[in-house]
């Protein structure tokens, strides 16, 4: 088999695994990934910075992502057929590599699709191959807690409890977690260039506290007699890590409390990673903004 395999379980991803749920593969430490041709030729035609992270992805041995050119292959390739979306095509092509690895591999192996799209789920489920949403797959491992607040709502995908992230509307709409909390979605690069313009954002880099993970501060040198900011609580740092460029919004000042000389700001609506930057975090609101790419020359996923 190419490639060579080493696990007891492999994951086939589809292509909106990598355009939205990116974080998650880089940060999640998951490995035996399976990278279909398929996936990667529609990842580079939509996203051009995501496909080079996924790339740097496979190029980690360490991570065992492996590239199979399932359109190459005679028993993997599919035609379209007449009628068929190229969409609907490359699902299927999916399911078909899904289902010829596992004819390969046998029982004692587990080969798991991973996909938020319901079409792709029920028609991967009703060919009988082992499918999940990436928040069910994420529900399932030992430190879901932690990986789950690497997960990014996705547009009319069915979660693990089979509720939509997109309203009816096409509105945005916050994931709510296990704990009751919302993570809000994060901004788009039009959004976080004319925030910082207008000087309603303020961009730097996180530092988390030592002592309390939950707190951190962001070095900023566009406000005026102040150089921190500083954010309290989970909510507020949006899934930013230690390192992360981000963005942040002040809280109204009737908000703001002292600590160390840092602005301080109990709450956060939006947090934001800086493709300007090329952070890959979110940061919060009062401290707060929202996230964008990490390549403003593409177009964005929201």
């Amino acid at each position: 088999l190419e490639p060579r395999l080493q696990g007891d379980r492999y994951i086939v991803i589809d292509a909106n695994v990598p355009l939205h749920q990116m974080d998650f593969l880089e940060r999640s430490g998951i490995r035996d990934v399976i990278i279909l041709q398929t996936v990667l030729e529609e990842v580079k035609h939509n996203k051009i910075s995501i496909h080079k992270r996924l790339r740097t992805l496979v190029s980690d041995d360490s991570r065992r992502f492996h590239v199979f050119c399932n359109e190459s292959h005679r028993e993997t390739f599919v035609q379209r057929k007449p009628g068929e979306s190229q969409n609907d095509r490359n699902d299927r092509a999916i399911r078909a590599a899904a289902s010829w690895y596992q004819t390969q591999l046998g029982d004692s192996v587990e080969v798991l699709l991973l996909t938020n799209d319901r079409e792709n789920l029920r028609l991967a489920e009703a060919d009988g191959l082992r499918a999940q949403t990436v928040h069910a797959f994420v529900a399932s491992l030992p430190n879901a807690a932690e990986v789950q607040d690497l997960l990014a709502p996705v547009h009319g995908a069915a979660d693990a409890d089979g509720a939509d992230d997109l309203s009816a509307d096409g509105a945005r709409s916050k994931r709510k977690r296990k704990d009751g909390q919302h993570y809000p979605p994060h901004l788009n690069m039009s959004e976080l260039t004319a925030g910082l313009q207008s000087g309603e954002f303020h961009q730097g880099k996180l530092r988390v506290s030592r002592y309390n993970p939950s707190r951190g501060s962001v070095g900023v040198r566009t406000l005026e007699g102040h150089s921190e900011v500083l954010v309290r609580g989970r909510l507020p740092m949006n899934r930013a890590i230690e390192g992360d460029t981000v963005v942040v919004k002040l809280l109204p000042r009737e908000q703001w409390g002292s600590a160390e000389g840092k602005l301080a700001g109990r709450n956060a609506s939006r947090a934001a990673k800086s493709g300007a930057q090329g952070g890959q975090g979110g940061g919060a609101d009062g401290t707060g903004a929202a996230a964008a790419d990490d390549d403003d020359d593409d177009e964005d996923d929201d």
